[in-house]
């Protein structure tokens, strides 16, 4: 009966086009979904977004999805293949969430963002055995990245580099043995920072820390230990209320680049080197500074108390 009355309201209205086209199914019909989909795009669809649980197989948008030329909005749910054509060409396409979709080649997602020049809000939400090996986000037009999210229970080599995601949320990467993180505020965050003299985004690297608990292997950089001064205030360093898991019990090496010398950059340095109890080796890179030499980093260094007897500390600096 469902079925009916969507036939009937998509291939029997004199409608010339589609303002918003929503669709939650639960079913086996794939046929009629794309005849539905495919339907809504003829008729030159601004708003599109499915959401589907099929009993038997993925379904796949029609190849004239990939040069719309009218959507303006593109949300995708569940049970979705995307199988990116050589040439991507949505240009009127402002805002895209893919939660829990599969992609056919390790590449794709990139291949999308590319005709998507004036791309404005993304939410990316992944799940294990998606085919993305490397997420590269590279969008000029875009201000809102909502969420990064990673389910990924077989994880065991993760690298961001992020500076517009509003949140991170990582769950299930027990099995993780390398973490590369560079995260800071995106520009409403540092605007904000600017006129209230604290950080909106404090706390997501602390957080960050605290899921990947079993990670022996932590890479950061100057503008991360921005973020994970979290709780730093104008008066200077709180430390956090609960030292995170993996520092004390697995974590055995630390790289930080490119700090400068900043206090914050400073104080999380040794409060890293204080707590990580089972850590061997932690290898810091100073960025030079305009400020001279007096003021490098590399001077400050030293002399901090160590959790872990045998970790060595070794610095390399440009100055």
């Amino acid at each position: 009966m469902f079925l009916n009355f969507v036939d009937r309201v998509l291939f029997h209205s004199d409608v010339s086009s589609v303002q918003k086209f929503r669709l939650l199914y639960y079913g086996s019909r794939l046929d009629s979904v794309y005849s539905w989909i495919f339907t809504a795009l003829e008729r030159r669809v601004q708003e599109l977004d499915l959401n589907f649980l099929m009993l038997h197989g993925d379904i796949e948008l029609p190849p004239m999805f990939f040069s719309s030329k009218t959507l303006v909005v593109v949300k995708l749910w569940h049970a979705i293949s995307l199988d990116i054509p050589s040439t991507v060409w949505l240009p009127s396409l402002k805002i895209l969430h893919l939660r829990s979709v599969e992609y056919s080649n390790h590449d794709s997602i990139q291949k999308l963002l590319s005709g998507c020049l004036i791309l404005e809000e993304l939410l990316i939400e992944r799940e294990e055995e998606d085919n993305q090996l490397v997420l590269n986000v590279s969008v000029p037009a875009l201000k809102i990245l909502n969420r990064f999210v990673v389910d990924a229970p077989n994880l065991e080599y993760f690298t961001i580099t992020d500076y517009v995601s509003k949140e991170h949320l990582v769950n299930n990467i027990s099995s993780l043995i390398k973490a590369f993180i560079d995260i800071g505020p995106d520009s409403e965050e540092f605007e904000e920072s600017s006129h209230n003299g604290h950080m909106s985004y404090r706390g997501r690297i602390s957080e960050l820390l605290r899921r990947i608990s079993n990670v022996k292997y932590l890479s950061l950089t100057g503008g991360t230990l921005d973020g994970y001064t979290n709780e730093l205030i104008p008066e200077g360093w709180m430390i956090p209320h609960q030292v995170p898991f993996c520092l004390v019990l697995h974590l055995k090496e630390i790289e930080i680049r490119n700090i400068v010398g900043e206090n914050h950059e400073i104080k999380a340095v040794e409060y890293l080197l204080r707590h990580v109890e089972v850590l061997k080796k932690m290898t810091i890179y100073c960025h030079e500074t305009s400020l001279g030499k007096e003021f490098c980093a590399c001077k400050k260094l030293f002399g901090f108390s160590k959790g872990s007897t045998s970790c060595k500390l070794t610095v390399f600096c440009s100055c």
